[in-house]
């Protein structure tokens, strides 16, 4: 299971690459996902939206890389008269820009529910001298 597909990479990007090279990639870029949520203790969450539309940024970043470097999106092309150039580094560094902040924002959404009380639970430090430790009941109302 990944956070993204073939058919929606193939639907963003409209990338001629053999199927067995864009799902290389995509595992590649769960893994990189994977890697910095568990850097900050959070399991792999492949049913998040955020964490999916990460993936499909990544995947484009690593997509543009791949052109970058085997030669299929040169920074500029000239021939006779007619000149263009490109920044696919910029295109590269957006992508990766935009995978960093949806990663970032999932991480900090979901330390700011962890960090929220159980629902339903209510706690009012006044009543606690109430409760005392019972060494073999716990805590027990006196």
């Amino acid at each position: 299971m990944s956070y993204c597909t073939f058919a929606e990479i193939v639907a963003r990007s409209g990338t001629t690459l053999p199927q067995a090279t864009v799902e290389e990639i995509i595992a590649d870029a769960g893994a990189d996902i994977n890697a910095r949520l568990g850097a900050e203790g959070l399991p792999p969450d492949e049913s998040s939206l955020g964490l999916k539309s990460a993936a499909k940024e990544l995947v484009l970043a690593m997509l543009f890389t791949r052109r970058r470097l085997d030669g299929t999106m040169p920074a500029s092309i000239s021939t006779g008269s007619f000149s263009r150039s490109d920044s696919p580094d910029q295109a590269i560094a957006a992508h990766n820009a935009k995978a960093a902040s949806l990663i970032s924002e999932y991480i900090e959404a979901r330390k700011r529910a962890a960090s929220l009380p159980t629902e339903g639970v209510t706690r009012c430090d006044a009543d606690m001298p109430e409760y005392r430790l019972d060494r073999t009941r716990g805590f027990r109302c006196r």
